[in-house]
């Protein structure tokens, strides 16, 4: 949270808001409206898994609350001016199912992992700083930053969109 905070804020953004331990839920994740559709870049760090080729995210209080893709079809970018453009899962698994796209209704994508991986918080730090210190676009600054920190520990990445459009 503290590398976030520090760049994008020094960048002008300001925090839609901040959940942290058993204050996460499904509706941070826009399950109902709202959540990470008010933000325009939704980073969730956190434990995932997979259960039969199906990525999802736990929280806390697993195995009575986690989030699959199902969830959430079609409610990540509500509508062409909702906030929300790009979400980070940065946990376990979660993207394992290519299916998480069709979380996508106007939102451009998901970056996240489909596999284990590490905690490394260089990881997020060189994200962002391909994203603003060299300007590339989230998805060139991601693939760069995990090349980078998690250079032949075997992760397996992934940027994840909808439709060509998207990509």
């Amino acid at each position: 949270h503290a590398y976030l905070y520090n760049w994008l804020t020094g960048q002008g953004w300001s925090q839609a808001f901040y959940q942290v331990d058993t204050s996460v839920d499904d509706t941070d994740f826009a399950t109902s409206g709202g959540g990470l559709n008010n933000a325009d870049f939704h980073y969730h760090y956190g434990h995932g898994d997979w259960i039969s080729s199906v990525g999802y995210l736990e929280y806390s209080n697993y195995p009575t609350s986690s989030l699959m893709r199902t969830e959430v079809y079609k409610k990540w970018g509500t509508s062409l001016i909702s906030a929300n453009k790009w979400v980070v899962l940065d946990s376990c698994w979660a993207l394992l199912d290519l299916q998480w796209g069709g979380a996508l209704r106007h939102s451009h994508g998901i970056l996240g992992f489909a596999s284990i991986k590490y905690s490394d918080p260089a990881l997020t730090n060189s994200f962002l700083n391909n994203c603003i210190t060299y300007d590339y676009s989230l998805a060139s600054s991601w693939q760069s930053a995990t090349q980078s920190v998690l250079f032949g520990d075997g992760t397996q990445v992934r940027v994840v969109f909808d439709t060509a459009d998207q990509l």
